[in-house]
Formats: C-alpha cells, structure tokens, sequence
C-alpha cells in the first residue's frame, strides 16, 4: 500500500484526505466534515496532523496528489482483480444492515480484494477478529435479533459473524449476480483462511509483500508513568 501512495503521500495521510475530499473527487458524493483519529500514541497522530495542514494550506497540490494515489490505486485493483470485478463484487452482498441479517460478507469479501491488490493482511486480520469473536457468543438456536441484543456488544459499530467451513451460505447470497456467487464464496473462505483464529488452513503460501514490512512508528510501546 506505502508503495502505492508514495511519493505523493502516506497511506494515513492519503486516507484522511481522501475523506475530507471525497465531495470533490467523487460525483455525487457529500462533504464529510469531521474524521475521528484513534491514537494509542502520541505518534499516531503525526500523520493526521500533517494531512490536516496540507488540506488547510496547499488545497490546489494536495487535491492533485490524492488524486494521482487514487488513480494508482485503482489502476492496481483492476491490474490485479479484473475491471469487472472491481466495478460489480459489491453488487447484492448483504452488510448486516438490520438486525436479522448476521452476516457482513461485503466487507469479507471487501477484505480479500484489498489483501490481494495492496497486501492489507494485517489490517484484515484485525478486523476479522470481531467476527471471530462475535460468532463464539452467537447461538444459532436463536433469532439473530435476540443474539445481538443479549449478547454481542458494539454489534452497530462491527457487525457481523465469521464464516464457518462447511456451511451452505448460497441462501444469504440470492440478490448477488450469477457471475459472481462462485468468486464470492471464493472469497469469503480465502479471507477465513488466512484472518480466521479458527483456521486450520496453515498450507497457503503468504507473498513476501503482504507481510508487515517494518514499524514506522518512533516507539512501539505507549511510555506509561509506574506508580
């Protein structure tokens, strides 16, 4: 991913100026006034800092430069995944959007487009872990509107239960167009492969440049006062 936003930006700063852009570089979009940076570190905040400044100051080359990373980036995933799949694997997915639907297979299958076109394994592992986690509390005897209630906490901000190898999942998949259902189902289990805790898949190869390169960071350890 660094290697595809560079030289023009990092990828935290290509991200926040996306966001505080998109109303300008995509048709139809609105304004997004406000970002919320997590920050376990004073460090993590540098890079925002810095998108912040470029969005106040320099607006002409700093829409110049998130564009010229869009492009890459898009460029890339058509490279890698084909044009018509980058312009239709969203189509009819469901994404947990009410609370009788327990699976988020778009952004599974969100997930296994952009370890396999930027190399974001980590960052899918991470969120994966919610589903991992989510789907050890959830009692298929029950409705999935009584689970979420009674048991998963945060369902509204990660919703979602992992896939289980086995499953026929072809019913939640009824509005996904024909020439994608086999490429979904496909991605859905790469993505349990490789994120899952629960994988026993321990055979797939992973490319050297989906691993972390290096830290970037100044400090890996918050410095905590002692008592």
């Amino acid at each position: 991913m660094r290697a595809l936003t560079l030289p023009d930006l990092e990828p935290l700063q290509y991200g926040n100026l996306w966001l505080l852009n998109h109303g300008d570089l995509e048709e139809g979009s609105g304004k997004i006034s406000t970002i919320v940076c997590g920050a376990a570190r004073p460090s993590d905040l540098d890079e925002v800092t810095v998108a912040a400044q470029m969005y106040a100051t320099k607006r002409s080359e700093m829409l110049e430069k998130v564009r010229n990373v869009a492009n890459r980036l898009r460029a890339t995933e058509i490279e890698v995944l084909g044009e018509d799949w980058v312009n239709s694997w969203y189509e009819g997915l469901p994404n947990s959007v009410t609370e009788n639907d327990p699976y988020q297979f778009g952004q599974i299958v969100w997930m296994s487009n952009i370890i396999k076109a930027f190399g974001m394994l980590d960052f899918a592992k991470d969120r994966y872990g919610t589903f991992d986690s989510n789907l050890k509390k959830w009692d298929f005897d029950k409705p999935p509107k009584e689970n979420i209630q009674k048991n998963i906490i945060g369902w509204g901000y990660m919703p979602g239960i992992a896939y289980e190898p086995g499953v026929d999942y072809s019913k939640y998949l009824g509005d996904v167009p024909e020439k994608n259902k086999a490429k979904v189902l496909e991605a859905i289990k790469f993505v349990h492969d490789l994120c899952s805790t629960s994988s026993k898949n321990s055979s797939i190869e992973i490319p050297e440049d989906w691993h972390t390169a290096y830290d970037m960071r100044p400090w890996t350890e918050f410095p905590m006062q002692k008592l």
